[in-house]
């Protein structure tokens, strides 16, 4: 599992949460939980400019739901990613300060 890894949500909710990003730092890799992001399709909701950056997965628009932070068991993300998201290292990290620290 890598830092922003993107998996299909294989649990409950998937209809409106096809995908989480992992966002939890590689040097907690040995904990039984991930903190994880929920993505939707951007045709759900008008997302908050910097709170929910927009994450092109398989030529469909979907929005991370920074606000929807959230831990799964690391068994719910052992599937291989859809994608490594890390190119928008700098938008998920600005709307996590957004979110946490009003900045």
């Amino acid at each position: 599992m890598a830092q922003f890894d993107v998996y299909e949500n294989q649990g409950e909710g998937k209809n409106l949460y096809p995908y989480f990003m992992d966002i939890q730092n590689p040097l907690f890799e040995r904990l039984n939980e991930r903190i994880v992001v929920p993505l939707t399709a951007l045709s759900n909701l008008k997302p908050i400019r910097h709170l929910h950056p927009l994450i092109r997965i398989q030529n469909h628009q979907y929005v991370l739901m920074t606000n929807l932070l959230t831990s799964v068991s690391a068994t719910q993300l052992r599937h291989e990613p859809v994608l490594n998201a890390d190119i928008h290292r700098a938008d998920v990290v600005a709307a996590l300060d957004l979110l946490v620290m009003g900045i």
